[in-house]
């Protein structure tokens, strides 16, 4: 017999998990005052790491304004490509699992 996780278990435990992430993400990432990354930068891969917890654990309402912000950030202070393409990826595929293709194919463009 299995015994499977009720839903607020499932919640705390997703809750749990962004907070460790996003901990791990401040510790890990480098100085931003040795010049390594700006702090816009630390702050759209904070937001991205944040919305892609909620992705993989199917609550986009939560993740959707996480990820748009990052996109945002990365509008208004342009960073590497590879960061702009990852953000918009993640944008993308949250589109579509919400079942707006119109409005993730437009991002895709991007």
């Amino acid at each position: 017999m299995t015994v499977s996780q009720s839903p607020l278990r499932q919640k705390n435990s997703a809750s749990i998990t962004l907070l460790l992430y996003t901990i791990f993400v401040f510790i890990s990432t480098p100085n931003s005052a040795c010049g390594q990354i700006s702090p816009k930068a630390r702050s759209c891969e904070t937001l991205r790491s944040m919305a892609r917890i909620y992705m993989a654990y199917a609550d986009y309402d939560k993740a959707q304004p996480l990820i748009e912000r990052a996109v945002d950030l990365l509008a208004s202070n342009p960073s590497s490509p590879v960061t702009q393409s990852l953000c918009l990826t993640d944008l993308a595929w949250l589109y579509k699992q919400q079942g707006k293709l119109k409005d993730a194919e437009t991002v895709c463009l991007k």
